[in-house]
């Protein structure tokens, strides 16, 4: 299975048309992706304006599964020994 990149660019699309009356109308389209439970930094930097605690508990968040998961990957082998 193929993992998408971590962080793909930001996509920009500007889209330029004219109305019924003649008159143009612009629409401006972004997106971005990224994967993996750590968000890109400029990403953490958002969250940090909302609310400065977000960033070190989007942390904790990712070390807590992680030790989770790492304790039941060692209860799975234990088990099968």
């Amino acid at each position: 299975m193929d993992n998408p990149p971590a962080i793909a660019p930001d996509d920009d699309a500007i889209v330029t048309a004219e109305d019924a009356d003649g008159l143009e109308q612009h629409r401006s389209v972004s997106a971005s992706l990224f994967s993996g439970p750590i968000r890109p930094p400029a990403l953490m930097r958002e969250y940090a304006e909302i609310d400065p605690d977000f960033p070190r508990r989007f942390i904790e968040i990712f070390e807590r599964q992680q030790t989770h998961d790492h304790e039941v990957e060692k209860a799975v082998i234990s088990t099968n020994r």
